[in-house]
């Protein structure tokens, strides 16, 4: 008997441990106003709703880099999506940008892979401008990732990063 208990003992905590190793990805929307000095992000989504994302907080850019790696200006970017709209093509960098929660659970570092097709690009109502990823973040972020889309509602002006995390 005695064994019996001990060996049903062992499977429940063999399968607390098991589910609670392994998490599956939560979804989350992060949004922003499209103003340059406003700096607030809102977040919303299961990954919010099981306290693995903080609900609010600031963002900033930290460097544009062009597709090549090279770091790049506010003025070179303006250039490169001028000439793009122009001739109907693609202007593309990678922005590095650091965001930190309001509640002081951490920071994040989100890489936005920003991406304008001036061949089917409206500038009017929602258009799909990119994606997103996070590789690595401080304190309660420290081992998070997540990846997804961003949109640009022009009538709005507001930018919406969709996706999922993993915690």
């Amino acid at each position: 008997m005695r064994t019996l208990v001990v060996l049903s003992l062992l499977v429940v905590i063999a399968v607390v441990l098991v589910g609670c190793s392994s998490s599956e990805p939560l979804a989350v929307e992060f949004s922003h106003s499209d103003v340059p000095d406003n700096l607030s992000f809102v977040a919303t989504g299961a990954a919010v709703d099981e306290a693995v994302m903080c609900a609010a907080g600031m963002h900033e850019m930290v460097r544009f880099e062009s597709m090549e790696g090279d770091e790049i200006t506010d003025l070179d970017w303006a250039d490169m999506f001028d000439s793009a709209m122009d001739s109907g093509t693609v202007a593309e960098m990678v922005v590095f940008e650091d965001w930190v929660c309001d509640d002081g659970s951490g920071a994040f570092a989100l890489e936005l892979h920003s991406r304008f097709d001036f061949a089917t690009f409206e500038f009017e109502g929602q258009q799909d401008i990119g994606t997103w990823e996070i590789n690595e973040g401080t304190d309660s972020y420290a081992d998070v990732t997540g990846s997804g889309n961003v949109t640009l509602d022009l009538d709005a002006a507001m930018v919406t990063y969709s996706g999922e995390i993993q915690p």
